[in-house]
């Protein structure tokens, strides 16, 4: 199912009670793309987010935010894959 939502957001996939959940993609209105698994209306689980400015990481996500293992490839081609804390690369 595709849903549009305010601020230009669209998501496209699984819906539980009305919340996203299951497998799915959002495309932010700052075209940030995440795809993977949603739980409570929040990337969490497996996925794969990408920037406008070519960086995408892959990997674990919890309440939205990168945690867990995960690789993230920027634009100039720095590799960071490791272990990641609410958005933080805390360890190789």
């Amino acid at each position: 199912m595709k849903q549009y939502l305010p601020d230009r957001h669209i998501y496209q996939g699984d819906f539980v009670n009305s919340k996203m959940h299951g497998k799915g993609q959002m495309t932010w209105g700052n075209k940030v793309v995440y795809q993977g698994d949603f739980v409570a209306d929040k990337p969490e689980g497996k996925g794969q987010m990408s920037w406008p400015d070519g960086s995408v990481y892959e990997g674990e996500f919890l309440s939205g935010k990168l945690h867990g293992k995960g690789k993230l490839t920027r634009r100039n081609g720095v590799v960071q894959e490791g272990k990641w804390n609410k958005n933080q690369f805390v360890e190789p």
